[in-house]
């Protein structure tokens, strides 16, 4: 886990733009996540990137838009040989502040009523071009292109909070839950390097260098499932991944994800997802 900064070249103007930049792609045992305050938009302009944003796998293609929430933990992952490649947005909590009414308080709507915005943004055109203007603005310099970034963004964050507004509200880590994690991280480095591994809950508690039952406390505050139930999860989530982006059997990526029994293992994702492997596999594909 890493917290990063983001560091914008002027206080007074909170957005960051990178045109055209290829995902950078962590092994597929290292899921290495980084957290932050700041909004971060990927607008994927060709390739394909599998993400790992929260607790969920999303698998992108050109048009579509990633959203990542204000300190939701999030990496780089990916099966397919094409990476993709994406326009960036930073955008500061502050972005807006001082400019008078009418504007939005992005501070306020995000860490106050805690606003969730959907992660997968797909087929909506006009978002999409709002983020080629903003990258088309940023990147020319044109006169007065600060005031046309900020009537864009006004116009992109209306749209988002009209219609793509998560009904689930976000959780905001404390700094306790953040300094736990920073405990129990070398577990979940254990669980994510070999899934498929059955790493009893005292080797997990030994590699983090706490008592089991202290270990099974914080590991529940920090993530909101014992072990366990957090290792299934993943399990599935990688599962999904595979059977999106690979050309496996299902009773392989079944072994491979941990399951030895493959019609456990589909009983335990159509549970997950509402579908079977195979049926989800058709409708992913599509």
């Amino acid at each position: 886990m890493k917290y990063t900064n983001i560091v914008y070249p002027d206080k007074d103007f909170r957005v960051v733009v990178n045109a055209g930049r290829v995902s950078q792609i962590d092994r597929v045992d290292d899921f290495s996540k980084i957290f932050h305050e700041d909004i971060e938009i990927k607008y994927f302009i060709d390739g394909s990137s599998t993400l790992h944003i929260g607790g969920e796998s999303v698998v992108t293609q050109s048009g579509d838009v990633v959203f990542i929430n204000p300190y939701e933990f999030h990496s780089t992952v990916n099966y397919a040989e094409e990476k993709g490649r994406y326009h960036l947005l930073m955008i500061g909590l502050d972005f807006f502040d001082g400019m008078g009414e009418g504007f939005l308080d992005l501070r306020y709507l995000f860490t106050k009523e805690r606003t969730r915005i959907q992660t997968l943004i797909r087929g909506n055109e006009r978002i999409a071009r709002i983020i080629s203007d903003i990258v088309f603005e940023v990147i020319e310099e044109h006169r007065d292109y600060r005031r046309a970034v900020t009537a864009l963004l006004l116009e992109l964050f209306v749209l988002l909070f009209r219609d793509y507004r998560d009904s689930t509200l976000a959780e905001l880590p404390t700094d306790k839950s953040l300094r736990y994690y920073e405990v129990i991280y070398p577990a979940i480095q254990l669980i994510r390097q070999d899934c498929g591994k059955e790493y009893t809950i005292d080797e997990l508690a030994g590699a983090c260098g706490v008592s089991k039952c202290h270990f099974c406390r914080i590991f529940k505050q920090s993530t909101f499932m014992s072990a366990v139930e957090y290792r299934n999860e993943y399990r599935l989530q990688i599962a999904r991944v595979l059977i999106q982006s690979t050309n496996k059997s299902i009773s392989e990526i079944s072994v491979q994800c941990g399951f030895d029994d493959s019609a456990y293992f589909s009983r335990c994702y159509k549970k997950k997802f509402g579908h079977s492997p195979n049926k989800d596999r058709a409708i992913l594909s599509k």
